[in-house]
């Protein structure tokens, strides 16, 4: 037991190394790849399957996980906010339930205020 504390302790510290390394990296060598326009594609050409299959499951129940609205409903919002920064969010026209569903997400006072607490960041 005390050989993997050890061995914890100095994976620890190895993590810690590195966060301290990578904070005087230069931004754009550490997370280039979230620049790379092929990449961005290559997400955005994988968004219509995953949109299909959640408009599926959008339009069998109230909320996703069913009757109740649940930290999935709070989760996958959240990610359709986020994508729609970036304009790639599923359009009404093509996901109807989608659509439907995330507008009452969207409804609940909750979601409301959190929404009103980004709105000046979303502007920036």
């Amino acid at each position: 037991k005390p050989m993997t504390e050890l061995a914890n302790l100095r994976k620890s510290y190895e993590r810690a190394e590195l966060n301290e390394n990578a904070s005087h990296a230069d931004p754009l060598q550490q997370f280039g790849q979230w620049l790379n326009e092929a990449i961005a594609a290559q997400g955005e050409a994988e968004l219509p399957p995953i949109y299909a299959y959640l408009e599926k499951i959008a339009g069998q129940n109230m909320w996703l996980a069913g009757d109740d609205f649940t930290l999935a409903d709070i989760a996958v919002a959240s990610v359709l906010r986020s994508v729609s920064y970036v304009k790639v969010q599923p359009k009404a026209e093509d996901y109807p339930a989608i659509a439907a569903w995330y507008d009452r997400v969207c409804a609940r006072p909750a979601w409301q205020q959190v929404a009103a607490l980004e709105a000046p960041a979303k502007k920036a």
